[in-house]
């Protein structure tokens, strides 16, 4: 179907008509209307100026009207939702600044580690109905701001995959780090196997103040690396199948698949203690503690890989038995147990 849009069409100064004409994107991003074979950039006032220099059609590029560069995904009833936007790190914080500004509460946020539409998430509590229109005229306002912003998938796809390369390993040299110090401190003489532990320690100490030093120069790339439009995928239905196929006394409930899917830069640890939680026959699994104040409910702590703030409760239950599993983070805490304590 042709794009057509009525435009008054001048000529020497003097109005002579208003027609429908075809629609084209000119060569710079503006739109353009076509007349006697030539694409002509429509004016204030919805008009085109045969004065002005028109462009051959085959250096335009069909005209569409530019799709959302955002999604909302309310939660449940009363819960918490995710925002999804496109664009760079500087227009997600732009969006955060101003959801914070009109009053929204602002959780959390970060990169859409999904890989489904929108390069961040953006984590907001509950909001009333009526509030809809207006968080909706935030994030187009916002990502408007940054639409003009083209970049390299595969450079930013790189960059967010060093960042958090970079976060792990220094999570690893740290624990290395301190490690070797209590095995220092630990040995009183001055022995060949001290004096090679110190030279260790200060190796580790070296390579540790490297990866920082790497990991805040790749942080300040991706602050300021353009961002293309993403193509959304199935990643978290695919998951959620998988999990049904592979933990078959798991029942995932609220948004612990969109949790996973969106959020978690590494799912093995939790992968693994659901793996474990999915053969227990009832009673305390092992690694997790009883939740307090909630019977027949268990706790577990994990690493999100950005910090540790990681939670799964579950609980058995049903005939023949089966597990009930939220995955989330400790900032829902206090949601994800006024859930519990319905249930």
């Amino acid at each position: 179907m042709v794009a057509t849009f009525d435009v008054s069409i001048v000529r020497e100064g003097s109005e002579l008509a208003r027609q429908s004409l075809e629609l084209f994107r000119m060569p710079d991003g503006a739109r353009g209307a076509k007349w006697g074979g030539l694409v002509f950039p429509i004016r204030e006032g919805d008009c085109i100026d045969l004065g002005d220099r028109g462009v051959p059609p085959g250096q335009c590029g069909p005209w569409d009207k530019p799709t959302d560069r955002w999604a909302i995904i309310p939660g449940l009833e009363g819960s918490d939702a995710y925002l999804f936007v496109e664009g760079t790190a500087q227009a997600c914080n732009r969006t955060v600044r101003m959801l914070q500004g009109a009053g929204f509460s602002v959780l959390r946020s970060g990169p859409n580690l999904s890989g489904g539409i929108g390069d961040w998430f953006i984590r907001i509590g509950a909001f009333a109905d009526e509030a809809k229109e207006a968080l909706g005229k935030i994030l187009q306002d916002a990502t408007e701001a940054s639409s003009s912003e083209d970049g390299t998938s595969l450079r930013e796809k790189l960059l967010v995959q060093a960042v958090v390369t970079g976060q792990a390993a220094q999570v690893k040299l740290r624990a290395e780090l301190d490690q070797a110090r209590k095995a220092a401190a630990a040995l009183t003489a001055d022995t060949a196997e001290q004096q090679a532990l110190m030279k260790s320690l200060e190796a580790m100490s070296t390579r540790l103040a490297e990866v920082e030093t790497e990991a805040q120069a790749l942080r300040a790339q991706l602050d300021t690396a353009p961002r293309p439009s993403p193509k959304p995928n199935r990643l978290e239905a695919e998951l959620a199948l998988a999990a049904a196929s592979l933990l078959p006394r798991l029942d995932f409930i609220a948004n612990s698949m969109n949790f996973i899917a969106v959020e978690l830069p590494s799912r093995s640890i939790v992968w693994k203690a659901l793996a474990v939680l999915d053969r227990q026959e009832r009673g305390q699994p092992e690694g997790w503690k009883s939740l307090s104040g909630h019977s027949g409910w268990w706790e577990r702590h994990f690493s999100t890989g950005q910090d540790n703030q990681g939670r799964i409760y579950a609980r058995i239950a049903g005939q023949p038995a089966r597990w009930q599993v939220l995955v989330s983070h400790k900032q829902d805490q206090t949601m994800d147990l006024r859930r519990i304590s319905r249930m």
